[in-house]
């Protein structure tokens, strides 16, 4: 049985696209050292974003990765797994997978590397980097350095309020970029139904923001007005997410 046979076995429902897949597949087989073929046939449908592979991926690959980012120590596994999913199933990624090892092994790979990363830019990346700037206004930049520990802190604690895919939706459109279109693609929805999913999630984390700050800055309400100015302008998302 030739490579391609052996491939829609592993993995008989992506037979539906074997003339968009074919080709590419057999192009990857002349270079040599294929020997997971049903792995790099996924890896192809998932790089062109078929729904069948990408629904394999989530099967099959996703719980490998999640496994490889656990025993990364001080690694948050939602967080990784987002950035998992965003270099593989929405970015190019997979560009890079040869079949010469199983799709799995590769993935634990990236998911250790990626924890690591995350792992290092938690601890290490100040919360004015972060923040891009929206107004040079000396009174907002004082409110920032000064209350930082508790922004920073009503921050995270009003991100861990939502949900992983609520947290994935900000990071992906507000600091990765993705259009509202590959978003609704990844999760299944128009762009239309992605639009209002972050206007209130947005309004929510805002909500929940200056609940935690009224609490911990009783003092001049001028203060408090601008800091929830400043959030309602940066509400936007150019936050990491909380430990």
């Amino acid at each position: 049985m030739d490579l391609w046979h052996q491939a829609l076995l592993g993995f008989p429902t992506l037979a539906v696209h074997a003339e968009l897949l074919r080709r590419p597949f057999e192009d990857c087989l002349a270079a040599g050292g294929v020997a997971h073929p049903a792995d790099l046939l996924l890896a192809l449908a998932c790089r062109r974003r078929l729904a069948e592979g990408v629904a394999l991926f989530e099967r099959h690959i996703i719980p490998e990765a999640a496994e490889a980012a656990r025993r990364v120590e001080g690694a948050d596994v939602d967080e990784v797994l987002q950035r998992f999913r965003l270099c593989t199933l929405m970015g190019e990624r997979l560009g890079s997978y040869s079949g010469r090892g199983s799709l799995a092994a590769w993935s634990r790979a990236v998911a250790v590397r990626l924890g690591l990363n995350e792992r290092v830019r938690r601890r290490t990346e100040p919360l004015e980097d972060v923040l891009p700037a929206l107004d040079e206004s000396v009174e907002v930049t004082y409110l920032l350095r000064a209350h930082a520990a508790q922004f920073r802190t009503a921050f995270r604690e009003a991100l861990a309020t939502l949900t992983p895919r609520e947290r994935a939706m900000l990071r992906l459109n507000g600091v990765e970029g993705v259009s509202l279109e590959a978003i609704g693609k990844h999760l299944q929805l128009h762009k239309s139904s992605v639009s209002r999913q972050l206007a209130k999630v947005r309004t929510q984390l805002l909500l929940a923001v200056r609940q935690r700050l009224q609490t911990v800055l009783p003092g001049p309400v001028g203060d408090l007005a601008s800091l929830n100015a400043l959030l309602a302008s940066r509400v936007s998302i150019s936050l990491p997410l909380p430990d």
